[in-house]
């Protein structure tokens, strides 16, 4: 997408260009002018390339506001945790690689638990622990990094990788938040993108759920 290439060019060379230089004004302002732009012509467009409608959902939009700071956050950590190893502690590259082992290794342990309990008890509390568990793995890693040794991080690695929400859930997560989204609008079922598909492949069973008949046997 231009406008996030240009905003993307703006922040990235502002340092060179000068934040007060034309040529860093006018990309971040094209930049920003052209993704509003974009977002004006996805709500118009019958078959839009991001369903911007999924964001009147509740549940999507609170799910999607945790992801994206999740990742945010996770994706600060292993770019700048491995420079920090790198350049402070003088870790080789593949030293400061399996220096994040113990933010990797409780994810790939938590992810299928966190499934089966979000089976069970549904998202809300396992979002609030997860989410709880990470922030205070990353303010005890901030905390410790004036130390200078990589074993006083370890434990705020690891309190990262086991309360870091896994990136793909079962497909039975996404059940409520979608029949809500197909009642907020019925066209996404027919959209041709990926979640006009995952409308198609849970469709039949919100309508399913919301007939006479299952009401009556469940």
């Amino acid at each position: 997408m231009p406008g996030l290439t240009l905003l993307v060019l703006g922040f990235m060379e502002a340092s060179n260009w000068g934040w007060g230089s034309a040529k860093t004004i006018g990309a971040l302002t094209a930049g920003a002018v052209l993704l509003v732009a974009f977002g004006i012509l996805e709500r118009r467009a019958a078959s839009p390339l991001v369903a911007l409608r999924l964001f009147g959902v509740r549940n999507f939009r609170g799910d999607t506001t945790v992801l994206f700071f999740a990742q945010f956050a996770l994706i600060g950590l292993t770019i700048f945790g491995a420079i920090f190893t790198q350049d402070v502690l003088g870790f080789t590259p593949i030293e400061a690689g399996l220096g994040m082992l113990p933010v990797t290794l409780p994810l790939l342990v938590a992810a299928p638990l966190a499934g089966r309990f979000y089976d069970r008890a549904g998202p809300r509390a396992l979002v609030t622990a997860g989410t709880l568990t990470a922030a205070i793995g990353f303010a005890v890693t901030a905390a410790l990094l004036g130390e200078q040794d990589y074993w006083v991080l370890v434990p705020g690695y690891v309190l990262i990788g086991t309360g870091h929400r896994p990136r793909d859930e079962p497909d039975q997560h996404g059940r409520d938040e979608l029949c809500a989204a197909q009642a907020a609008w019925p066209g996404l079922r027919h959209d041709p993108g990926r979640s006009g598909r995952w409308a198609a492949r849970w469709g039949s069973r919100c309508s399913a759920r919301s007939s006479p008949m299952s009401r009556t046997t469940s």
